[in-house]
């Protein structure tokens, strides 16, 4: 993904993430990859105040995420 669609891209899950999760939550967790911290929007900035860019951007299994999702993850736990 090229960084410039990136704060484009987190809008667009920010609106799926509220109008179309199920009540358990979404499905997907965007996490800082140096603090941990869940990526907010807006803006999508480090914890230092710098743009994020993608590299920078974990993605994790959310707590609405199917047994086939967190598969696909490797098993790994949800965060959050």
């Amino acid at each position: 993904m090229r960084p410039r669609l990136l704060p484009a891209y987190l809008a667009l899950k920010a609106w799926a993430d509220r109008w179309m999760a199920g009540p358990e939550g979404p499905s997907v967790l965007l996490q800082d990859a140096v603090t941990g911290r869940p990526v907010e929007v807006p803006p999508a900035l480090s914890t230092a105040g710098t743009p994020l860019r993608p590299e920078n951007v974990r993605i994790l299994p959310g707590p609405g995420a199917s047994a086939a999702m967190r598969a696909r993850f490797g098993g790994e736990a949800s965060h959050g």
